[in-house]
């Protein structure tokens, strides 16, 4: 499982990398990101740069894409990706409608 949560943590660095890519067109940003540490380190200078916002939504569509994908709509699956510090990036799917009903509970 650990494997597993590894795989899928590299997985939304890398759509959420992507993302920001795309959101750019100043390779110092860029470069800012790829020399962070960690993931809240990302996150910061995204936010900072102003950048945070758009590239999780692009982030959360590649999610949204990929897990459709896999699951060829067999099962209703959405994501919800966070941080310990920024809280709730983005989700997809109905996700933000469970977290609703969960918050009601």
């Amino acid at each position: 499982k650990l494997i597993s949560f590894l795989l899928a943590l590299v997985m939304t660095l890398s759509l959420a990398l992507g993302a920001f890519a795309e959101s750019t067109e100043e390779p110092k940003d860029l470069q800012e990101i790829l020399d962070s540490l960690t993931t809240d380190e990302m996150l910061r200078i995204l936010d900072e740069k102003k950048l945070l916002s758009a590239t999780m939504a692009a982030a959360a569509e590649k999610i949204d894409f990929y897990i459709r994908n896999r699951v060829k709509d067999a099962i209703v699956l959405g994501a919800v990706v966070f941080s310990n510090e920024y809280g709730i990036l983005c989700t997809t799917g109905p996700a933000d409608l469970w977290l609703e009903e969960l918050k009601e509970r």
